[in-house]
């Protein structure tokens, strides 16, 4: 089929060709006039000329419309096939896949800020680095990718079940936002973990426990004029604490 239509306009002219050949043959070359040979000639012509253009067109068109896949897009992770619910779509060399469907079968949370059209993927990171720039004032860092729910998050700190159970930061009452993402970590000994949020080691601003379940989740905490912020783990059950910042 593709062969017909690259090769239409050739195959055309071939037939009007043919037919006039055989008119000349059937008529006798010699009963057929100069007039009307001239004119089997110009229809010969006309229909090239419009067979060219269309041809030109088709060609166009094939180049910019993109046509569905006849399945959707399937991604194949660590041995783990996924599908989106979603069509290809495919413009010359590049693919285009939905954030969504990529983000979640890499095992990333996806977030969208309608207000600042912004898609974040993994934990969401606005406000002062609490991990690099301003360093929390105990408590231990996340030295390898600490997984949750298969992902790795390498900034944070962790909450243990021994001595490494709190984390504090000196914000000086120069924020009015204190905000981290928490989860479970996979090796965890137990399937939940919880944090207290203390402000100015007394006033207690929240209180959470996950399980493992709930991935990482993030939470959010008002902290205008404190000037110390502290996680605990509840009841020493473990967690991390990922991407820590002030606001």
């Amino acid at each position: 089929m593709k062969f017909l239509k690259k090769h239409s306009f050739k195959l055309k002219v071939l037939l009007v060709s043919v037919v006039f050949l055989t008119v000349l043959i059937l008529t006798g070359s010699h009963t057929t006039t100069l007039a009307q040979q001239k004119t089997l000639l110009k229809n010969i012509a006309l229909a090239a000329t419009q067979d060219t253009t269309q041809d030109t067109e088709t060609e166009e068109e094939e180049e910019e419309t993109v046509a569905p896949p006849s399945r959707p897009l399937t991604i194949i992770i660590d041995g783990q096939e996924t599908t989106s619910d979603q069509p290809i779509i495919i413009k010359g060399t590049r693919i285009y896949v939905p954030l969504r469907f990529v983000s979640e079968a890499l095992g990333y949370p996806i977030k969208w800020d309608n207000s600042t059209k912004t898609a974040y993927i993994g934990a969401r990171y606005v406000g002062t680095d609490l991990v690099d720039k301003k360093p929390a004032r105990t408590g231990v860092k996340i030295k390898q990718p600490a997984k949750v729910g298969g992902v790795g998050y390498p900034k944070g700190y962790i909450l243990g079940p021994s001595a490494f159970h709190e984390v504090s930061w000196d914000l000086g009452g120069r924020f009015n936002h204190f905000t981290f993402n928490f989860g479970v970590p996979d090796n965890n000994q137990t399937d939940t973990a919880g944090f207290t949020v203390v402000a100015d080691g007394r006033k207690k601003l929240g209180e959470k426990v996950i399980s493992k379940d709930d991935g990482l989740k993030e939470f959010s905490f008002g902290a205008k004029g404190v000037n110390t912020v502290t996680v605990k783990s509840y009841k020493q059950a473990g967690g991390v604490v990922v991407s820590p910042r002030a606001q």
